[in-house]
């Protein structure tokens, strides 16, 4: 092979790990992103016209269309996670112009396929990471709810309270996460008590204790609730 042509399949090599380290699996689904890497897998090779790619992830196929059999292919396989991996499997197929002898990988697509197979393999293991956080998170805001139980953060040098959305929908108010603390002290129903709900708070902020009120809050719907509020302060 002339060295222009070296050249120019390590470029083409080069291109698909970038595009597929460009891939932001924050943004795309598993399945998005292993269609784009299909396409950007058979126009890395020599002969991409000829390049049948499959993926295989989570009981699923990825494919482009190209269909048909060779004996000449390379694949590559890396764990997502513990029980979880990812198959990548190139395949030249030929065709009455050109013979299977003609279609050969090189021992650098190769190295290639194995980079791009730990690359989506990191990128799957982070989508499925956040899929169970984000489970676990669903699951414990249904228990809290369930349990009339929701929670709040006040920042002291923001002057913001954060209400968690179980507490939301306890308060029946559209009010979005993020409140000053005038609004989040007009739900509590009486005057005495807003002042009491003050009081605590700067204590608890000057003497670094935690404490422990109940009283009565107005709901977005106008009902009135029984609440117990506690409060732990927190340095950093």
């Amino acid at each position: 092979m002339p060295d222009s042509k070296k050249l120019e399949e390590r470029v083409k090599e080069l291109t698909c790990l970038y595009r597929i380290s460009s891939l932001d699996e924050k943004e795309l689904s598993a399945g998005d992103m292993l269609d784009k890497s299909v396409n950007y897998l058979a126009d890395a090779v020599q002969f991409p016209n000829h390049c049948f790619v499959e993926i295989w992830y989570a009981g699923k196929e990825y494919k482009n269309d190209l269909s048909g059999f060779s004996s000449t292919n390379i694949h590559s396989v890396a764990f997502t996670s513990k029980t979880q991996q990812i198959k990548i499997s190139l395949q030249y197929v030929a065709d009455r112009k050109t013979s299977d002898n003609n279609l050969v990988f090189l021992k650098e697509e190769q190295a290639m396929l194995d980079a791009v197979c730990k690359q989506l393999a990191s990128k799957l293991n982070w989508i499925e990471a956040k899929k169970q956080l984000d489970l676990q998170r669903l699951t414990q805001n249904r228990s809290y709810l369930n349990a009339n139980i929701g929670s709040w953060e006040f920042d002291v040098e923001k002057n913001r309270v954060h209400l968690s959305e179980v507490l939301i929908t306890l308060l029946e108010t559209e009010e979005g996460l993020e409140l000053s603390p005038d609004e989040l002290i007009k739900f509590i129903a009486t005057e005495k008590e807003r002042k009491r709900f003050v009081e605590e708070v700067k204590e608890a902020i000057n003497s670094k204790e935690s404490f422990n009120i109940e009283l009565i809050a107005n709901t977005g719907t106008g009902k009135k609730v029984w609440m117990k509020i506690v409060g732990e302060p927190r340095f950093e």
